[in-house]
């Protein structure tokens, strides 16, 4: 829940959303507040169990289909979920999906990035890094084509 606390308590964000949607927050069994330790006799549910609790709690709220929003392993969870019920899903954002552990290189990266945020801010390294990682090289290339296309445009309402 605290991946969206800074968009759902946006003040322009939150006029928006929580005035037009019904925002229903799903956690996956032993995550929600106040829950009990989970036993260790019982087995953990697969991801595609979890995907499954999702199409369960749809059914009992009587939802049809639905916006998606998921961050980590809870958008690894959303993509099997439309994967598997497509006829449910109007659309997915997904804030950096996982699916399998983080290499050591990764982890490294991850460490670093956060300390150079935490001693400098958002500087250009930080910047090139962070595009880097999260978008693909074709995004990328569209992304340096505008730039140069448009300079004006990105310094002034970008930068």
């Amino acid at each position: 829940m605290s991946c969206f606390q800074g968009l759902l308590f946006c003040p322009e964000a939150a006029s928006l959303l929580l005035h037009n949607f019904c925002i229903y927050h799903i956690s996956p069994p032993g995550h929600e507040l106040g829950a009990a330790p989970i036993s260790p006799k019982r087995p953990a549910p697969s991801v595609d169990d979890l995907a499954d609790q999702v199409a369960d709690v749809l059914d009992f709220f009587g939802l049809g289909s639905v916006m998606c929003l998921g961050a980590t392993a809870g958008a690894y969870i959303l993509t099997l979920f439309a994967a598997k019920y497509r006829e449910r899903v109007l659309g997915l954002v997904l804030v950096s999906p996982l699916c399998r552990a983080p290499t050591w290189t990764e982890w490294l990266y991850s460490k670093v990035e956060s300390n150079l945020l935490y001693y400098y801010g958002m500087c250009g390294l930080v910047k090139e890094s962070l595009l880097q990682r999260f978008f693909s090289k074709v995004t990328m290339a569209w992304f340096n084509f505008l730039h140069m296309t448009f300079p004006l445009l990105f310094l002034k309402h970008i930068l």
